[in-house]
């Protein structure tokens, strides 16, 4: 990079990016020029799935310096995240939680961030796993219910209850459920769980 106008000066950037598994990466970079230069490094790992783990790291040194942890944690109730920052010797602290509380189907329900639409799954049984397109989307509270959120609108998401998380002595009517929200609404999806009823033989 070259400034014809002004300054007149002349910069250059060489960065690399690597992939580190499915949702991690790690990226450096190298700027230098006439008036100095900054060295930059950068390690990413995104939360997809409740019950997956997050972080970041960061390195950058130069004219000024940052270094940053940080580390994300995603429920099915919601989302919190944690870290410290130290900018040129000064050193910062800070927590911070995300999600969305919906009134619906006569209950209250915590969720991660809604940004699309949603789905409460009524389960009928506590601790019950229910699956979204295949995929852990957290398990039941003790009522029985868990909000799906994220759901694509106008589309088909297919919600299932994972069987081998249900007591042996439970009968599941539905196996599964596709539903297609209209844009950022909610559906409510019942599965038939109760009870087996066992013959006793004399």
């Amino acid at each position: 990079l070259h400034d014809f106008d002004q300054f007149r000066s002349t910069n250059a950037v060489v960065g690399v990016s690597l992939q580190l598994g499915r949702r991690a990466t790690a990226n450096a970079s190298v700027t230098g020029g006439d008036q100095h230069t900054q060295a930059s490094a950068q390690v990413i790992r995104q939360v997809s799935d409740p019950g997956d783990f997050g972080y970041r790291a960061l390195v950058d040194h130069g004219l000024f310096s940052r270094e940053l942890v940080e580390a994300t944690y995603r429920a099915s109730w919601g989302e919190v995240t944690g870290g410290m920052e130290d900018v040129s010797g000064h050193l910062a602290a800070r927590a911070g939680a995300r999600g969305a509380i919906v009134l619906a189907a006569g209950g209250l329900f915590t969720g991660n961030t809604i940004n699309r639409s949603f789905a409460i799954v009524d389960a009928g049984q506590p601790d019950v796993v229910v699956l979204r397109d295949h995929r852990p989307a957290g398990r039941t509270d003790a009522r029985g219910h868990l909000i799906v959120t994220d759901l694509r609108d106008f589309e088909a998401n297919e919600l299932a209850i994972d069987p081998l998380s249900l007591p042996d002595d439970t009968l599941l009517e539905a196996s599964d459920y596709v539903v297609r929200p209209r844009d950022r609404t909610g559906v409510i999806a019942k599965f038939g769980v109760g009870p087996t009823s066992i013959p006793d033989y004399l």
